[in-house]
Parts: C-alpha cells; sequence; structure tokens
C-alpha cells in the first residue's frame, strides 16, 4: 500500500505496531503514532482490533480524516454459520460493526462517518457522498473491480481444509 500510494505522488509512510515492514523501511514512521498526519488510512485492519476504541483514540487524536474498509455486518445474522466474514476457522477476524456502531465510534472523537460500500470515512470535514463516490470512479483514483476478498477466503479455506483448488 505504501509503495502504490507513493507511486502515485502521495507522501504516505507506514506504522504498524506488530510486525515489521521489510518491503518499504524508508518509508515506516517508527518514531510513534503520536504525529500528526493529514490523514490515515487503515486498510483490512479494524475487524483485527482487540480493542478498537482505544486504537482509534490513538489515530483520531492525530489526524482530521481517516479512511478505512472493513466489512459491514449484514442484517438479519443471528449466528456465526450466517456469515462468512465471520471466519472462524481462522480466528483473525474478531471484531465486527454495524453501520450505528461506526457511527457511534465516530461521535466519540468528534467525527462524522461516511461510507461507501466497505470503504468509510472518520472525519471533521464536510464529505459530499457523491463526490466521494466519484472520486472512487475517477481513473486517477484507480478503476474500480469487484473485491476478491470472499474468493480469497473461500481458497484460504479449501486450502486449509486440504481440498483441491
Amino acid at each position: 500500500m505504501v509503495r502504490m500510494m507513493r507511486d502515485r505522488g502521495y507522501d504516505f509512510y507506514w506504522y504498524d505496531k506488530y510486525a515489521k515492514d521489510i518491503f518499504n523501511p524508508a518509508f515506516v514512521d517508527i518514531s510513534s503514532v503520536e504525529s500528526h498526519y493529514d490523514a490515515m488510512t487503515a486498510y483490512e485492519v479494524f475487524e483485527h482490533l482487540v480493542n478498537p476504541f482505544e486504537e482509534l483514540k490513538i489515530a483520531c487524536n492525530n489526524t482530521e480524516t481517516l479512511i478505512f474498509s472493513t466489512v459491514i455486518v449484514p442484517e438479519g445474522i443471528e449466528k456465526v454459520s450466517d456469515w462468512w466474514y465471520f471466519s472462524p476457522e481462522t480466528g483473525q477476524h474478531i471484531t465486527f460493526y454495524t453501520h450505528k456502531a461506526l457511527a457511534i465510534l465516530g461521535e466519540k472523537f468528534k467525527m462524522g462517518c461516511v461510507s461507501l460500500g466497505n470503504l468509510h470515512i472518520y472525519t471533521r470535514k464536510q464529505i459530499d457522498l457523491n463526490e466521494f463516490a466519484k472520486a472512487l470512479q475517477d481513473p486517477a483514483f484507480g478503476s474500480v473491480r469487484e473485491s476478491l476478498l470472499q474468493p480469497d477466503y473461500q481458497r484460504v479455506l479449501q486450502e486449509m481444509r486440504g481440498l483441491p483448488i
């Protein structure tokens, strides 16, 4: 992600308190997340957070805008087997969100929440949802493609179970 965004001309840096970035060491912010940034991104991170409030407190205190992705719990889910994204076989997804939950978390940090599919923005700025949607369709942003998340998950499950792919 860092390399891709830097290739597009964005001044991006990487931070992860659990892992070391061996591919982009020159662009790792190892000082801490205590620096202030124009914006922060977190793709496919929220569902792995043990304590989302504490993690978001750090991030939201250091930026005006947090752009992130997470899959929203669909309406009518009553048990784990009703939704593929729970992923109990891997135990990696431990926190799940509804639109209401994201809005409540954002309010805690005096940030509004705008969502478009699985992409969300916490911000203290005004965002026009139509402009947000247009930006995602803009070729300069990148072509919009169907997510490979669910097919990739199914493939991993097949591999874990020793089934042919």
